[in-house]
């Protein structure tokens, strides 16, 4: 049972007036530039990256690799999906305009916080389906039956069309056929509601088929990263030393997992305060590390 007196102060539910007054700072997508929307003053993330790019001088002392630390040459990426390989914030953007137009305003790195961590982490999990953990959700925001019910029959649609309509992010195609070519091994963990084969089909979708192997499914493993479990599981079927890998994520706490267990760790679109060993702003510059020697103190440049 969820305490929905709770739920709407933590929300700051209205119903007239202007903005919530309830900023919080960084979160799950970082530090972005914000902009207007319809509904009446507030504000949500541009479709822009989530952080802005760091000059070339601050990135470069951010990936400079310790001399003291002689590492083999990176011969396997493990990648995170959305928001990675691909912008997941869609469907998201879409939904909190929608509820906007509908009479709530809410924070919005605060309410999708809340849907990660009390609803969909057990979707992906396959221990709840997706339809009733959303109605479950839209319920704890103080929606009627009437309003859950519009709100999940245009989201059907729209979270459909978006999917299908989804393109990779800049630079994601060319350099994914580039490490393909190089001979480097390629695999993709997600935490999704859909299976390993049917991320594959939408890595299809990408024109990104083909390139990764395993695909791997929080859905078919029934645990979502950070657990070592999704880790030691692309590991395993990749059969290289974990030294050899690395994880390229987005999510704070998703790439302090993956050191944890030993992979080295690459920051891509990532949120503010996230911890790895080399930071991207730009999805080629993963071509240079796999060529990175790590016993020279080298740095990471862009690849344009």
């Amino acid at each position: 049972m969820y305490d929905l007196t709770a739920t709407r102060r933590m929300f700051c539910l209205r119903h007239q007036g202007g903005p919530p007054s309830d900023a919080v700072a960084g979160g799950k997508l970082g530090r972005i530039r914000r902009q207007p929307t319809a509904s009446d003053g507030q504000t949500m993330p541009s479709p822009a990256a989530k952080r802005p790019l760091a000059d070339a001088e601050t990135n470069a002392t951010r990936n400079r690799i310790s001399n003291a630390a002689v590492r083999p040459q990176l011969r396997g990426f493990v990648f995170d999906m959305g928001d990675v390989l691909y912008d997941a914030t869609l469907w998201r953007r879409w939904l909190f305009q929608l509820l906007g137009r509908m009479g709530l305003h809410a924070h919005y790195r605060t309410m999708f916080r809340v849907w990660d961590k009390d609803f969909l982490d057990d979707v992906h999990r396959g221990r709840r389906e997706f339809a009733e953990a959303f109605h479950a959700f839209l319920l704890s925001l103080g929606l009627t039956r009437g309003q859950i019910d519009e709100v999940q029959a245009a989201s059907q649609s729209r979270k459909r069309e978006l999917e299908l309509g989804a393109r990779p992010l800049p630079g994601v195609r060319d350099t994914i056929e580039r490490l393909a070519e190089r001979g480097v091994k390629l695999a993709v963990l997600s935490d999704s509601e859909q299976s390993g084969g049917e991320l594959q089909t939408h890595l299809g979708r990408l024109g990104l088929g083909g390139r990764f192997s395993p695909v791997i499914s929080s859905f078919d493993l029934e645990y979502t990263k950070p657990s070592p479990v999704c880790y030691r599981a692309a590991l395993s079927e990749m059969r290289l030393p974990i030294d050899a890998v690395a994880f390229v994520g987005h999510d704070g706490a998703e790439l302090t997992g993956a050191r944890a267990v030993g992979l080295r760790t690459v920051a891509f679109n990532y949120d503010a305060g996230a911890t790895a060993d080399h930071y991207l702003t730009r999805f080629e510059e993963l071509l240079p590390l796999v060529d990175l020697a790590t016993n020279t103190g080298d740095t990471v440049v862009s690849a344009a």
